[in-house]
């Protein structure tokens, strides 16, 4: 069993199943890191499904890729899934900060073959992300297109999540998109 990396500050430290499952049921995107066969970080931010029965994650890319030559050589990866909070001020500007919420896990990944899970993966992909579309306006999704893809589930091996938050009258808080309008 690998020696995975513990958080160092327990008092920002999630250890309850429920916010993990809950972070990747509510969260958009996420940056999966690997290594490449040079010894080089590569990190490709993407969407992803999480399976909460199966406690499996998923991604896509293109069906012949960067990302996917390195997965064949190497296949452990590291995946981010974070959300920020509120910004908040100090008195010293090294103590300024933001809430935010993460999970870190680690995992391998092995490329998704069967025609009817690449299917099943591609409906609930369309579910999550694209709710708001009814399926009749796009038709099913056919395994020739599908197969253009290359489909990747993570076994997960560990997790990590972290979580800080500021009381919620903490005077100056603010969330980003309020103080930066040009971004």
């Amino acid at each position: 069993m690998a020696d995975y990396p513990k958080v160092r500050r327990k008092d920002r430290e999630a250890t309850e199943v429920e916010f993990y499952k809950t972070m990747l049921a509510q969260t958009a995107s996420c940056a999966i890191s690997m290594v490449d066969a040079n010894g080089n970080p590569y990190v490709n931010t993407n969407f992803f499904l999480y399976d909460d029965a199966e406690d499996i994650f998923y991604f896509h890319t293109a069906g012949n890729g960067y990302t996917r030559s390195i997965l064949e050589h190497n296949n452990n990866v590291c995946i981010s899934v974070s959300k920020i909070g509120r910004l908040y001020p100090a008195k010293k500007p090294v103590d300024f900060g933001t809430e935010y919420y993460s999970v870190t896990i680690f995992g391998n990944v092995t490329v998704v073959e069967d025609d009817a899970a690449i299917l099943n993966f591609f409906t609930r992909f369309l579910r999550k992300y694209f709710s708001h579309i009814s399926p009749a306006e796009y038709g099913p999704v056919d395994i020739r297109d599908a197969k253009r893809a290359t489909v990747y589930k993570v076994a997960i091996s560990n997790w990590t999540a972290k979580v800080h938050e500021v009381d919620k009258d903490y005077p100056g808080a603010v969330y980003y998109h309020d103080v930066n309008k040009q971004a």
